[in-house]
């Protein structure tokens, strides 16, 4: 058993960055361990499903620490995860920071964070999939929701 609780912990750690072409990528998430998954119930039938997540805010508190993180790992879900490229920093006035950039390989991505205060929301969008972040409210916990966005309709 304390073998096991060993590994975990090595994962645990290793998981926190990626190591890409040499260089290590941030993991902007981490897994709210304990709180399972958002456990409301999802009225909306457009949220696919959703999950508690704490933000690693370290890394975007400031516009210095915005523009040194240009590259950000998005573990969104177990079977979702991309690298977040950075574009621009924008600053806000009563200390806000907005991280705007596009998913790396992804056409027609983008990427937008607002940090204010220590809390995070934000929207992840591609293709026919909108990913949105929110405040949880309490102790830094925040949520992400996988939204399916109204396809076209097929043309003949």
């Amino acid at each position: 058993m304390r073998q096991n609780a060993k590994y975990l912990i090595i994962i645990m750690i290793a998981s926190s960055q990626i190591s890409l072409a040499g260089e290590l990528v941030p993991n902007l998430f981490r897994a709210a361990w304990g709180q399972g998954i958002a456990k409301e119930k999802i009225h909306d039938v457009t949220i696919k499903r959703q999950r508690f997540i704490y933000i690693n805010i370290g890394l975007l508190n400031t516009e210095e620490q915005a523009n040194q993180h240009d590259e950000l790992l998005l573990s969104l879900f177990n079977d979702t995860t991309f690298v977040a490229k950075l574009d621009r920093v924008e600053t806000f006035s009563g200390n806000g920071i907005g991280w705007v950039g596009h998913l790396r390989s992804v056409e027609d991505s983008q990427v937008v964070f607002i940090i204010r205060n220590g809390k995070m929301t934000g929207n992840i969008v591609l293709h026919d999939v909108l990913y949105k972040i929110g405040n949880g409210g309490k102790n830094g916990l925040h949520t992400i929701k996988e939204i399916k966005l109204s396809k076209k309709p097929k043309t003949r």
